[in-house]
């Protein structure tokens, strides 16, 4: 029986390797900007992506996801780098939803996506959600948990629910292709 559930770990890990882009290290999971988030509002979208449009998403995985957490060089990366600023992201909204093609973004010497018609804002994690980050990257996860965040269970006391229809101005990004 040991040998299926070591197959399920394996499906897992390739799921998480492959599809997802989290890097693994010795059984450690860690996002870095190319990952691709498999959970959430966001899911499908790429950590850079995210972190540009809409970078409180980022600290809330970093201090509330119990199995998300960033490498520390995105990290430095991150830090540096500017999001953008959500009112110029008005210019993309249709309806209820921002849609926002980023293939044909410009890429900064980092990787991340571009566009000299958004203007950008200073940002930097808070100290408890850098805390946290560490605290996670110390701690061997379970990758099960990784594929889904974490354990969002009954017992644990954050309320995850995703994006719903009554959420209005839901950002979606097209980025397939970016990398």
């Amino acid at each position: 029986m040991s040998f299926i559930v070591q197959d399920m770990k394996n499906g897992t890990v390739n799921t998480l390797r492959q599809r997802y882009k989290i890097n693994t290290r010795n059984d450690e999971y860690f996002y870095t900007e190319n990952s691709i988030l498999p959970f959430g509002k966001h899911k499908g979208n790429t950590i850079k992506c995210i972190f540009k449009c809409e970078t409180n998403y980022i600290e809330w995985c970093l201090t509330n996801a119990d199995s998300f957490c960033i490498n520390l060089d995105t990290l430095k990366i991150m830090q540096i780098t500017k999001p953008w600023i959500s009112d110029d992201l008005d210019f993309f909204q249709n309806s209820e939803e921002f849609i926002l093609d980023i293939r044909t973004f410009e890429k900064d010497k980092n990787g991340f996506p571009y566009s000299n018609r958004i203007r950008e804002a200073n940002f930097s994690f808070s100290a408890n959600a850098l805390e946290e980050n560490r605290i996670k990257l110390a701690t061997k996860l379970n990758a099960y948990n990784v594929l889904r965040g974490g354990d969002w269970s009954s017992s644990n006391p954050i309320s995850f629910k995703g994006t719903t229809k009554k959420n209005k101005n839901t950002l979606r990004l097209n980025q397939f292709g970016y990398t």
